[in-house]
């Protein structure tokens, strides 16, 4: 059966909500991550496969919904583009979990634990965002405020690499900069929602 999207559907905006409330699913695997021993962070990896997994399911959903029908509520590309964005802000979290699952890494480095705030309070304000679509509201907020809780990441990753610089042992500063590089590609990852959702704006503002 060919759907059909109607500009006053709103099929396609669940699809999207449905599609970016699997980021937080990802976080919460990241903070369970963050408060286990190290032999038990690689077990626990895979929980974020099953997550990124439904992202993609997901994904497929919102594309199979495009390829059917002719008649979007915004720009056929946009919608394309939001979608993939969301879905490459889960695979990067996924990348983020692997870094936690290297056996050099011991302890999580300081300043971790704020990138992960950063990053659960972005996949927060994207799933609120997806909400909001429809009607068009706070959408400049969001792009905003996204944008500039990637900017602190880029603080945080600083402050990061400067208390790496201080390690001893080489496996254990690989680790340590290799989850921080992973950290803040997500939160830019993230950012790239923002880009997708401005472009929306711009257009039918």
């Amino acid at each position: 059966m060919r759907v059909r999207f109607l500009p006053q559907d709103a099929t396609f905006y669940q699809l999207l909500t449905d599609q970016a409330q699997k980021l937080p699913d990802a976080n919460l695997v990241l903070a369970e991550m963050s408060g286990i021993e190290p032999e038990e962070r690689r077990a626990a990896r895979g929980q974020m496969d099953k997550v990124c997994n439904e992202v993609d399911e997901a994904t497929h959903a919102v594309l199979r919904a495009l390829r059917e029908s002719y008649v979007t509520p915004v720009d056929r590309q946009d919608v394309f583009e939001l979608a993939d964005a969301v879905q490459a802000a889960c695979h990067s979290l996924e990348a983020v979990a692997y870094a936690m699952g290297n056996d050099a890494l011991r302890d999580l480095p300081a300043g971790a634990v704020e990138m992960l705030a950063v990053l659960d309070r972005q996949a927060e304000l994207t799933v609120g965002m997806t909400r909001r679509l429809r009607s068009m509201r706070e959408l400049w907020e969001f792009h905003d405020e996204i944008t500039r809780q990637a900017k602190q990441a880029r603080i945080l990753h600083q402050r990061i690499g400067r208390i790496l610089t201080t390690k001893k042992r080489l496996s254990e500063y690989a680790a340590g900069d290799q989850l921080a590089g992973s950290m803040l590609e997500a939160t830019k990852a993230f950012r790239q929602i923002g880009v997708a959702v401005g472009r929306i704006v711009v257009k039918e503002s």
